[in-house]
């Protein structure tokens, strides 16, 4: 696959600016999240660039030998009726989930984290470690806390990931520094 520029700018625009060319025009979007799914990471650089957008992602296995079977007898279920979040219960939520604090514990979690990804030779940018942090005060948030749990820090190696074979080790680190938990 290789990339379109042209196109890859467009979705770019629309990530970044929540706008779009219709045409001669820019349009605003509401857009609140992207879903996408991949079955490699990319290697060229404009399509990097796009991958780095998606904050969390979850690398997934194909069906085994076992469930295959039900996979393919596997009957159409209904999407679930959902109530939509306004535009305004948003803008409070996400002011609200500011307040929420990293707290010291927190944060020296998130030191040692960046160390082990410097160790295993994983890059992380700025930008992304502070969408991390958004998204942990997010989770506290949904919780009803008022700060961030160091075990709030499970979702990390989702996040921070640059492949999909680093999330495993990213995981026992978690389990291991965070969790301080040993297989039984």
């Amino acid at each position: 696959f290789k990339a379109n520029s042209a196109i890859l700018n467009a979705l770019l625009t629309l990530l970044n600016e929540r706008e779009f060319d219709n045409g001669p025009t820019r349009e605003r979007t509401p857009l609140v999240s992207v879903v996408g799914a991949s079955n490699e990471v990319p290697g060229e650089e404009a399509l990097l660039a796009f991958f780095d957008r998606f904050l969390v992602r979850v690398p997934v296995a194909g069906v085994g030998e076992a469930s295959f079977g039900a996979l393919l007898t596997l009957a159409p279920a209904a999407a679930p009726a959902v109530e939509p979040v306004s535009s305004q219960e948003l803008r409070g939520w996400l002011a609200a989930r500011e307040s929420v604090v990293l707290g010291a514990d927190s944060i020296e979690a998130l030191h040692a984290l960046r160390r082990a990804a410097a160790a295993q030779g994983i890059v992380v940018s700025d930008r992304r470690w502070r969408q991390l942090v958004g998204l942990l005060r997010s989770a506290a948030f949904l919780e009803g806390r008022t700060q961030v749990e160091p075990l709030d820090l499970w979702l990390v190696p989702y996040v921070i990931a640059a492949q999909p074979a680093q999330v495993p080790a990213l995981q026992d680190w978690f389990v291991r520094e965070v969790a301080q938990a040993e297989p039984q």
